[in-house]
């Protein structure tokens, strides 16, 4: 038992340091960009750091079979944007998931384990680009694509309910591709509302393991997104001349139901 709390232990210190180092990562390179606009390095280059928020539910599918469950995750993390003066923007984003699959079934294992045990949190990483196309009348179209990976951490539940003490470690993995097209209304400076068509495919794999006395297993499941075509609609409002927020949200008809998602971002320009 002191084994495993100390094992514990250092886990927990390797995620926090981890955390820490990416968030000094993006505050250092975040300084560095400041004085490199200042330097003139990045001449022409609109440079803006800020936090942001997102939310998904997925349906999808495992090993390619009928099984199906809901993927459901909350992310939080720091952005940064680099607004280059072809039109296009660089995005690049980290921070951390919680991620959770209730209901998931695990039937390969010396006993069968349903999920229930609640988010598990992991690290996020991300990033995205957006290029703008051509304008007519009052509208301007632009491409986009954006790529997201969550990479959890192990989290362990004990066994309750037999003779002999058991235990399951579970941890799981997925990354997201988003890539389309939106058609944005351009009429106001500040208030850019638009309506967006992408594709969106979500794989991933968990990965179960459970000890029950001298018995144990591993099974590892892996899941792809049921629906595929993503509608959104956003908007990005220029709060100040530094200040500005990006919001929103998108639906992904799915068999077995809607897949939803939702996103807020704060940024503050160089």
């Amino acid at each position: 038992m002191d084994n495993e709390n100390s094992r514990s232990e250092i886990n927990m210190k390797k995620r926090t340091a981890l955390h820490v180092f990416l968030a000094a990562c993006l505050l250092l390179a975040g300084a560095a960009a400041g004085r490199a606009q200042e330097k003139g390095l990045f001449q022409g280059v609109n440079i803006k750091l800020g936090l942001g928020a997102d939310t998904l539910s997925r349906n999808v599918q495992w090993d390619k079979g009928p099984d199906g469950s809901k993927l459901k995750a909350t992310n939080v993390f720091l952005a940064s944007e680099f607004e280059f003066p072809i039109d296009l923007t660089l995005g690049l984003f980290a921070g951390l998931s919680f991620s959770d699959f209730k209901g998931l079934l695990f039937q390969n294992l010396p006993f069968s384990v349903e999920y229930q045990a609640g988010a598990v949190q992991g690290i996020l990483l991300g990033g995205e680009l957006r290029k703008g196309l051509f304008s007519f009348g009052d509208f301007e179209t632009e491409a986009a694509a954006q790529f997201v990976s969550s990479l959890g951490s192990t989290k362990k539940w004990p066994i309750e309910g037999f003779a002999v003490p058991g235990e399951t470690l579970g941890k799981p993995k997925w990354s997201q591709l988003n890539a389309g097209a939106s058609l944005v209304y351009a009429v106001y400076e500040n208030f850019r509302p638009y309506l967006g068509v992408s594709l969106s495919w979500l794989w991933g794999n968990f990965r179960m393991t459970e000890t029950m006395g001298d018995l144990e297993g591993t099974q590892v499941r892996e899941m792809r997104q049921k629906g595929l075509v993503r509608i959104s609609l956003g908007t990005t409002f220029q709060v100040t001349r530094q200040f500005g927020l990006r919001g929103e949200a998108g639906i992904v008809p799915a068999k077995g139901g809607t897949d939803l998602s939702a996103s807020l971002k704060l940024l503050y320009g160089f």
